[in-house]
């Protein structure tokens, strides 16, 4: 979901969002430019929508698709576990 189609619903959310180029999972595959938007809703803590650009994305997108299939907050998506260092290891920073 896009922060415009969430005010349209009248959502209360924040918005973390961030350049991720200088994480080492990004460095340790020479990435110059990578980040991450990730909406949050205030009230119940649901990720409602995840922007990402830079190398690792596709997993990490089918990744958070996953959890917000599943029902998971954004506290229950930073406590996933996942092998470092991966693209996917960085998720949990991201929310």
């Amino acid at each position: 979901m896009s922060k415009a189609a969430a005010t349209e619903r009248g959502l209360d959310f924040e918005t973390h969002l961030q350049k991720t180029d200088a994480w080492y999972a990004s460095m340790r595959v020479g990435a110059t430019w990578s980040g991450d938007k990730v909406l949050v809703e205030r009230s119940r803590g649901r990720v409602l929508g995840v922007h990402l650009i830079g190398p690792g994305a596709e997993g990490q997108v089918n990744l958070f698709a996953m959890a917000m299939k599943a029902g998971l907050t954004a506290n229950q998506t930073n406590g996933l576990n996942f092998a470092y260092p991966s693209f996917a290891s960085d998720i949990g920073h991201m929310v």
